[in-house]
């Protein structure tokens, strides 16, 4: 008699809903799922305004203006990106003399257009476009850091 050879264990399970995950990373968000990621942008941008702004609310506006900024890239909307970009490094340059997060006249409508536009860039984009430009601001950040 022969010997019966146990099954190899899977190095990856199967996932059953593979492809209805594979669809949804390239279909257009929800309502709802833009305003899920609306929301605390704005609370961090209000908070922001309103002097009571700690580190993680301007680190969350950095991140969207950056996703946005990749994802203007080549675009009519990449010098408002570009402004945004800015104005946040205004902000941080005023934290670093005074301690406090802070904004100037200008930056206040800088980032606000910013904001929309990412806004506008989620409507406009599918889950796995906007993995895409978050993995390529990562990407730019850790080699910056590594100079």
């Amino acid at each position: 008699m022969g010997t019966v050879k146990p099954k190899r264990k899977r190095k990856y399970q199967k996932d059953p809903f593979i492809l209805v995950k594979a669809m949804a990373m390239n279909e257009a968000f929800s309502d709802d799922e833009l305003r899920t990621m609306a929301l605390p942008v704005r609370i961090s941008f209000n908070l922001l305004l309103n002097g009571e702004a700690e580190d993680i609310d301007v680190m969350r506006l950095i991140d969207n203006m950056n996703v946005a900024l990749v994802r203007s890239w080549g675009t009519p909307m990449q010098p408002i990106a570009e402004t945004a970009v800015h104005a946040l490094r205004r902000c941080y340059e005023r934290w670093q003399k005074l301690g406090k997060w802070g904004l100037d006249g200008p930056a206040r409508a800088d980032i606000e257009q910013g904001i929309e536009l990412h806004e506008e860039l989620c409507r406009l984009s599918t889950p796995r476009q906007m993995q895409e430009a978050a993995a390529a601001v990562e990407r730019i950040r850790n080699e910056h850091r590594a100079k």
